[in-house]
């Protein structure tokens, strides 16, 4: 979009986010997520750096721990992003780290929110709304577009089901090969109106995995 302000993952973000301290005891980390009804958490320590993540499994596996701390159950490895990225680069790490949400840090690693791909799809209608396009696309417009799309791969294409919500293609089916998987999520994200493909296609080799 020639001349469009792009909107940065910090212009989207949720930054009020439940968190806990490295030494929170496992059994008070579990009541934070069944009182907030969520089932994550972020650990971040006294100075706002993310640590890790708890997860409702990662307290699973502490059972039978209760005093355990949140930094001794956690998972490393957590999905990040820093609050400068545009909301493109940020679609492009969801799509390749096959997640919906990440935690959004500073240059310096201190938390500053949590991103999710809803998110993303209502920043990036705002950028289409600047750029003259419609807010609100006709979603049986945009699914038929995909399905003429889809239509370029024969046989195939008439396994695969598509269903278009807020803008997002989510495409079910069985398909051949995984090059055929990766041309059919690469064909259709470039389709006008797409904001994000959700690709559950799985891949045909004699019996169904």
């Amino acid at each position: 979009m020639p001349g469009a302000q792009h909107l940065h993952v910090r212009d989207v973000m949720t930054s009020s986010v439940i968190t806990v301290a490295p030494d929170s005891e496992a059994e008070e980390v579990a009541r934070v997520l069944l009182e907030s009804h969520i089932t994550g958490v972020p650990v971040v320590d006294g100075e706002g750096t993310l640590l890790g993540m708890v997860s409702e499994t990662d307290l699973e596996r502490a059972t039978g721990r209760p005093h355990a701390k949140a930094v001794d159950v956690m998972a490393g490895g957590v999905v990040t992003i820093n609050e400068e990225a545009e909301l493109e680069q940020a679609e492009r790490l969801f799509d390749e780290r096959r997640v919906r949400r990440a935690v959004v840090v500073r240059p310096d690693g201190r938390m500053r929110g949590i991103v999710t791909r809803s998110d993303l799809l209502r920043g990036l209608a705002r950028e289409w709304d600047r750029a003259g396009l419609p807010p609100e696309p006709d979603m049986d417009a945009i699914r038929q577009r995909v399905l003429d799309v889809l239509g370029e791969y024969g046989g195939t294409a008439s396994t695969v089901k598509v269903v278009v919500v807020e803008g997002v293609a989510h495409l079910w089916g069985v398909v051949e090969s995984e090059n055929e998987r990766r041309a059919m999520h690469g064909a259709v994200a470039v389709v006008p109106g797409v904001l994000g493909v959700d690709n559950h296609l799985i891949v045909h080799s004699g019996t169904v995995t």
